[in-house]
């Protein structure tokens, strides 16, 4: 009874040290998992542009057919072919990809101050100037950034300090 006993107090007790451990390793995951969710849909929708020869767009969506103006994209994200190269999406534009909100693993995804959507030339190039999406964790600190530069190559920046998240305008 007393070994067992013993037994149980050391479990407890390195069970007590190991939880705070666990649970920054459970929010850097969720945090990593969703980043890499976006940087999958901006690629992805850079290489179409490549492919198909035609611009394409990134906005944030709640419906997976309409672009918000602003800048939380929490709801989630959409990609579309957009034809007549004027930087919305028209109702009669393809869709290419859509992300669901709860794909964000329950981070808050905020899009580039000043900014509603991303796109890519039909040569891979950013279509405008260098963007960084920033991605909250649920703690309100700012986990990653993803950074699309004006070449088009798009990278995720790991967040080193506890800085807070911006507000959405």
């Amino acid at each position: 009874m007393v070994e067992t006993l013993a037994c149980l107090v050391v479990c407890a007790t390195l069970a007590a040290i190991a939880a705070p451990g666990f649970t920054d390793l459970t929010a850097r995951s969720l945090a990593a998992g969703a980043g890499n969710q976006v940087l999958a849909l901006l690629n992805h929708a850079r290489s179409e542009a490549v492919m198909r020869r035609r611009s394409t767009g990134i906005c944030p969506t709640t419906d997976a057919q309409t672009c918000l103006k602003t800048t939380e994209w929490s709801g989630g994200l959409l990609s579309w072919v957009d034809e007549n190269d004027n930087g919305l999406r028209d109702g009669d534009e393809p869709v290419i990809r859509v992300m669901d909100g709860r794909d964000l693993r329950g981070q808050r995804l905020l899009g580039a101050p000043g900014r509603s959507h991303l796109g890519f030339r039909a040569d891979g190039r950013s279509a405008g100037r260098n963007a960084t999406l920033r991605l909250c964790g649920r703690d309100g600190a700012l986990s990653r950034k993803i950074i699309v530069n004006n070449g088009g190559r798009s990278r995720v920046e790991v967040s080193r300090r506890l800085e807070p998240c911006p507000p959405a305008d």
